[in-house]
């Protein structure tokens, strides 16, 4: 709404159902080119960077950093055309891990996975786009709104603001975004090691597409996923059926 004007087109490199559903956002106002999708794989693995063909002059790339669903995430940025905003989805993976702020145009990251409570959203928006949007939109849906009133224009959510702030001292004394980094590639090397080695487990995802987020596995059956999930929980293993579009079993192991 505020970056893609009427005649301009965005590209979209569709990797998962979020990704998706940005599209069907998009294109309500504006052109909308996919650059890549990984609907073929069953978003099982990320495209490479000769798989990913943009338009000719795209206002800005639009990327997804983690997948929730199927388990994958973008280890490093894809290379954009010169000066090309790359506008990124981070909710699931924010403050997971450092990332170069520098090579991006705005992100946006809703607080529910690694940041706080739900009903909070990060943005971090470089300055000359946040002038970019119609000055028609309505007052709240322009981001000169917030950017102008430092996030105060109205009433904000301030208790989930609040834990937001406990959650950075927590990360902070537990390493920083390093210290972050470092915990969530061990825990998800011991589930990927065992999973690789197993004879009735087979993870999902392709080798480089692996996200430390979200461990997607299966057993030979679904009477078998199921009942490996009913007897986790019975160990105080919680939370372990796939998601309701995808199935099987997933292991999310956010920063907490």
């Amino acid at each position: 709404m505020n970056l893609l004007p009427k005649g301009g087109t965005a590209d979209y490199v569709v990797t998962c159902v979020w990704a998706e559903k940005a599209v069907k956002e998009a294109v309500l106002f504006g052109g909308v080119h996919e650059a890549a999708t990984g609907k073929a794989s069953k978003f099982a693995k990320l495209p490479g960077a000769g798989e990913i063909k943009y338009s000719a002059n795209p206002v800005y790339v639009h990327l997804t950093t983690n997948n929730t669903i199927y388990g994958t995430q973008w280890n490093s940025e894809p290379a954009v055309p010169g000066g090309v905003p790359l506008i990124a989805d981070t909710s699931s993976d924010m403050y997971s891990r450092p990332i170069d702020i520098s090579k991006y145009g705005l992100i946006y990251a809703g607080a529910q996975k690694n940041l706080g409570p739900s009903g909070v959203v990060l943005v971090i928006i470089r300055d000359d786009l946040v002038e970019r949007g119609p000055k028609n939109l309505p007052t709240m849906l322009q981001y000169r709104t917030f950017a102008a009133e430092k996030s105060l224009y109205n009433t904000p959510p301030a208790f989930g603001i609040y834990v937001m702030g406990e959650v950075f001292k927590w990360i902070v004394a537990e390493g920083g975004l390093r210290g972050m980094a470092e915990r969530n590639e061990e825990k998800a090397k011991v589930l990927y090691d065992f999973l690789d080695q197993s004879a009735m487990f087979k993870a999902q995802v392709d080798l480089g597409s692996r996200s430390l987020m979200n461990v997607c596995f299966r057993t030979a059956s679904e009477e078998l996923d199921s009942k490996f999930v009913s007897e986790a929980s019975k160990k105080g293993y919680e939370g372990l059926k796939g998601h309701r579009s995808a199935g099987g079993i997933r292991a999310s192991i956010y920063n907490a």
